[in-house]
């Protein structure tokens, strides 16, 4: 059938759609006077309506504009089905900006369809954006209407058409709504990052799969389902879902992506679930997610360093140049042994050499704890204070790995070292125990480590200033000096002359002091090299 509308330049045909039984689709056509506004941005027209309306009752539907300038005149097209809802004719009314139009028409030239008709006066027209028209309808039975645009038609001043984007259709639930109901949830642990035995253990990465239930009357549109864990020993990763439509009566899964903790102690987690709907909701369901331990499991309990001697101090502190046995502590957490486990100690910093890195257990019997004794490390004499990290890698035959870091400090201790006493000894001259003209002497100073640090590439230097007595041999090095140790600085040489310049009468005896400077370096201390001066007696002959 053809129906002729009246109004500023309008005709209209209608068509009836094979594809939309009991909805009519209006192709609208305008008479265009003066062209058409090319260039113009498009004005978005949308429909609003209520998600939810009781069977019975009356409702609005609103027509919105997007910004538009100099509107004179509009038809729009609406249609829905009237097997659920109907037009009201006496409810229209104009909206916003646009409530002062000199003429408007609402016709129903179908059960189906609406037609509204604005004319504004004057040619100015109108501009703005929002609300524009509203429609009111009557819910008649249960159902989901599905109301929307046909078509939209805008005109300027100039009698040039307005191009315009038409939202999508809005849905009105009469008497009927979803709702959301839990069924059941489980855990998919696959490889890698879990152990595929469908259950939470600490360390692994899974999917928790929700199965949920639409046990409403009415279809939900546009659902997110989120799920929310509180507990810091889990961490969702992908914790949303998403679904267009989901139908009464259909149960579905939603998937989302945890990541346990390492260290994560058994224990129920409680996680939430929220759903919504675009017609309805929030729905929140609480589950519980257990985790547990595999079968074999291991867990950190606490680490330690032992250094013996003679390598080391004893202090139970890396220094230094020591060689050190670092304690690793694990728990076998599980309920079965652990076959042939290997635990291998690694480190990256360059002050630390791994000289024995590997400790193995033939079996670890579940709940058992034992120490990884064969750890060796040794660290650089040069190595300043410092946190050296280490991390430890078990693996098993029948589980793992597993990964654990700590760290060891190390730490430079300060020395201080004191004069004792010296004398001579000339094995090469008279035995007398001075210091004669021509003989080679070897002087004796002892020191002590007064600590607390062990001294390391301890190097002792002896410097005379008296031009009658050279030097031979002048240093010692000592690689290990402990703490509370006195020793020797030999076998250092001096010759005095072959006669007493100073007193040159060949006469004596003569007596002379000379001033030696025991200089003592050592690479770890905060004070730097110590001198100590003392004197000795030369005789003349």
């Amino acid at each position: 059938m053809t129906k002729e509308a009246s109004g500023r330049g309008w005709s209209g045909k209608t068509r009836s759609c094979a594809s939309q039984p009991r909805l009519l689709c209006w192709i609208v056509g305008m008479a265009v006077l003066g062209g058409t506004a090319w260039g113009a941005e498009a004005v978005a027209v949308d429909i609003v309506a209520p998600g939810f309306v009781p069977a019975g009752e009356l409702f609005t539907i609103d027509v919105t504009l997007g910004p538009v300038t100099a509107l004179d005149a509009a038809r729009l097209v609406v249609t829905y089905d009237p097997s659920l809802v109907a037009h009201v004719d006496a409810g229209r009314s104009l909206l916003g900006v646009f409530a002062d139009a000199s003429l408007f028409q609402v016709d129903s030239p179908s059960e189906d369809t609406t037609v509204a008709r604005v004319n504004f006066a004057g040619t100015a027209g109108v501009s703005g954006d929002g609300p524009f028209v509203r429609l009111t309808f009557r819910a008649l039975v249960r159902g989901s209407a599905r109301i929307s645009l046909s078509s939209a038609l805008l005109v300027d001043g100039a009698a040039r058409d307005m191009p315009t984007v038409l939202g999508p259709p809005a849905w009105v639930d009469v008497g009927v709504a979803p709702s959301f109901e839990k069924r059941n949830h489980w855990v998919f642990d696959p490889a890698p990052g879990g152990n595929r035995d469908s259950a939470a253990n600490p360390g692994e990465r899974l999917q928790l799969q929700v199965r949920l239930r639409n046990s409403g009357t009415g279809a939900a549109r546009g659902v997110q389902v989120a799920v929310t864990v509180e507990d810091p020993a889990v961490t969702a990763t992908a914790a949303e879902a998403a679904r267009v439509t989901w139908s009464p009566g259909e149960a579905r899964n939603s998937t989302f992506v945890l990541r346990i903790a390492t260290a994560a102690a058994p224990s129920d987690v409680t996680f939430t679930v929220d759903v919504t709907a675009d017609n309805g909701g929030p729905w929140r369901h609480v589950f519980v997610l257990p985790i547990v331990h595999p079968p074999v499991f291991f867990e950190h309990r606490n680490d330690w360093v032992f250094d013996p001697a003679p390598l080391a101090n004893q202090d139970a502190v890396a220094n230094p140049g020591e060689r050190i046995r670092p304690r690793l502590r694990l728990v076998n957490s599980g309920t079965d042994p652990a076959q042939n486990a290997l635990v291998t100690l690694t480190v990256s910093d360059p002050t630390v050499t791994v000289v024995s890195g590997e400790v193995r257990h033939a079996t670890w019997p579940a709940g058992e704890a034992r120490n990884n004794e064969g750890f060796l490390l040794d660290i650089a004499p040069d190595a300043n204070s410092r946190e050296v990290a280490l991390t430890a890698r078990v693996d098993a035959d029948n589980g793992g790995p597993w990964f654990f870091s700590f760290a060891i400090v190390v730490v430079a201790i300060p020395v201080e070292f004191s004069y004792r006493s010296h004398w001579t000894f000339d094995p090469g001259g008279n035995r007398d125990g001075h210091a004669n003209p021509g003989e080679r002497v070897r002087p004796r100073v002892r020191l002590r480590n007064d600590g607390p640090g062990v001294g390391r590439n301890v190097r002792v230097s002896l410097a005379i200033s008296d031009g009658d007595v050279t030097v031979v041999d002048g240093e010692i090095v000592h690689a290990i000096w402990p703490a509370g140790e006195a020793q020797q600085r030999r076998p250092c040489s001096v010759c005095p002359p072959q006669r007493d310049r100073a007193h040159g009468d060949g006469h004596g005896p003569c007596h002379r002091r000379y001033r030696w400077a025991v200089d003592v370096h050592d690479r770890h201390s905060h004070r730097g090299p110590r001198s100590g001066v003392f004197t000795t007696r030369v005789l003349g002959v």
